[in-house]
């Protein structure tokens, strides 16, 4: 079992603004099931690869230990105008090949990012042309006032442009033609720790970057994570003590773990909301009874359905403690979060019946509920529940759960070939804007990106884009309230509930709960 620290001395100390490195170090393998599939920081989507990728690459801002932003390659920052903002740099950087970190990285960065290639486009949308000061000195420019700016810098990995000009890298791989490159399959960022090895499919090796401009907070100077699919070996794998750490337990198994003597587990607040959405843009519902119209254009309908989901009872019973009822497509630490639209709606059979009624649908009709089986906590189970709770109403529901591969080929917005499905959404940004413009504004370039229902209503757009331009805290926090509101009386999405995941490690091992319920090697002690 790995456990304790191998107790050699790392009091090095560097030149400039590099940091003492701990005292002590010690080696960490973890595993889940998903694996990493690209290096190419702006080209990932997955949880695994932004995980990885973002133990490599760094960026101006970041979210630090309590997932507050703090200053990261950037030192300090001031707003020249409604549209830029201008950031001083960290002196004395270096990436991981030697090559000194300067604007002209994040000026690179920014347009590379933003290329039709790249998969993480999304983070710099808003964004115009970034402009070099000097060598420690950027302008980020932007399209309109954008509030959120500072958010989606923090996500937005920094790669060094001599590296990639070198490697004939400077666009994003075109990963969705299936086409590589260099960088997916190499990297060399700033970041505190280096990717020793890449096996495609499987483990990733990862070691302390001794020159790094930082301090950790752990002691992790090496670290190895290896993806096991199976939930029995991946089990096997902690209980042998091949890894220290899992950070998707298989939740059958909870209860197994905690009477093992030498291992925890830790629960975590995700900020991921989990909704069920409906199609409300066809003229015939696709895949249901009713021919010639389509239900759930009509907002009763929708309220009808919601009325017959009782999300007390799903937290309790089906979920089992590993989530939380929420009313909101915003959990509580997210920017915008509001504790009035987060309340959670009551069941009332009697009046989701009469609503059908007057909707002119007295004896219901059949139709199918999209979702996962292998992405979210218990999500077959949660399916499986939500499509006997509408069934009571006359509105007769098949589940019909997929593989993740499959579900979200048929959720895809260029698809969307759903009726009805339960989805899942994280807001990488930590603001509401990322659930906002992607999932409630209508499908237009740049925005709707998400919104698998076809939902279009011109107030919420007009609340959306408000939204996104408000520089005042106060009254941006108003507007996207009013968005969240207007969503439940809409009944255009119904969330159903806050993830809460946890993670099984030998005691020996203390990490922080993040919101994103992502591992993050700064932070981690191995006693």
């Amino acid at each position: 079992m790995n456990a304790a620290a191998r107790g050699r001395a790392m009091a090095l100390l560097f030149a400039g603004t590099f940091a003492c490195v701990e005292t002590t170090a010690a080696t960490l393998r973890w595993s889940s099931a998903g694996e990493l599939v690209t290096c190419d920081p702006h080209s990932v989507t997955d949880t695994s690869g932004v995980v990885m990728t973002g133990h490599v690459y760094e960026k101006l801002v970041e979210f630090d230990r309590d997932y507050k932003l703090a200053p990261a390659l950037a030192t300090s920052w001031e707003r020249v105008s409604p549209t830029v903002m201008r950031f001083q740099l960290r002196h004395g950087v270096t990436f991981h090949d030697g090559t000194p970190f300067t604007a002209n990285d994040v000026v690179f960065s920014v347009n590379r990012i933003r290329h039709p290639n790249s998969l993480f486009k999304s983070v710099a949308v808003g964004f115009a042309d970034p402009r070099r000061v000097d060598d420690y000195t950027v302008d980020i420019v932007t399209e309109r006032p954008l509030p959120t700016l500072l958010n989606q810098l923090a996500i937005l990995p920094i790669m060094s442009r001599a590296w990639a000009e070198k490697h004939k890298v400077t666009e994003p791989a075109n990963y969705a033609a299936g086409k590589d490159h260099y960088a997916t399959r190499n990297t060399n960022g700033t970041g505190p720790f280096r990717m020793v090895s890449y096996e495609s499919g499987g483990k990733v090796v990862f070691a302390a970057n001794p020159r790094w401009w930082g301090k950790r907070q752990g002691n992790v100077t090496d670290a190895t994570y290896v993806p096991i699919k199976s939930n029995a070996t991946r089990m096997a794998a902690l209980m042998s003590g091949e890894v220290d750490l899992l950070t998707d337990p298989p939740i059958q198994d909870l209860e197994r773990l905690k009477k093992v003597a030498d291992v925890k587990l830790l629960q975590i607040n995700e900020a991921r909301v989990i909704f069920l959405g409906f199609d409300v843009a066809r003229d015939e519902l696709k895949h249901a009874s009713v021919k010639g119209r389509n239900p759930f254009k009509d907002r009763r309908v929708r309220e009808a359905v919601r009325l017959a989901i009782d999300t007390r009872l799903i937290e309790q019973k089906v979920m089992r403690g590993h989530a939380r009822a929420i009313g909101s497509m915003i959990s509580e630490g997210i920017v915008g979060y509001s504790a009035r639209a987060a309340v959670p709606h009551l069941p009332d059979l009697a009046r989701a019946k009469k609503l059908l009624a007057e909707a002119g649908y007295p004896d219901g009709f059949s139709v199918t509920l999209d979702c996962t089986n292998d992405r979210y906590i218990l999500d077959e189970q949660l399916c499986t529940a939500v499509a006997g709770m509408i069934t009571r109403i006359g509105i007769v529901t098949t589940a019909n759960p997929k593989p993740k591969a499959i579900f979200f080929q048929r959720v895809d917005v260029a698809n969307r070939d759903t009726s009805l499905f339960i989805f899942g959404a994280f807001p990488t940004t930590v603001d509401a804007h990322t659930i906002l413009e992607s999932y409630l504004h209508s499908i237009v370039k740049g925005r709707g990106d998400f919104n698998s229902a076809g939902y279009s209503n011109p107030k919420m757009d007009a609340l959306v884009t408000a939204s996104l331009s408000e520089l005042d805290t106060a009254t941006r926090n108003r507007i996207i309230e009013e968005a969240l509101m207007l969503n439940k009386e809409e009944a255009a999405y119904i969330p159903l509930h806050q993830q809460r995941p946890s993670w099984a490690m030998r005691k020996t091992i203390d990490t922080p709960a993040r919101l994103d319920n992502n591992l993050d090697l700064r932070f981690v002690t191995v006693k």
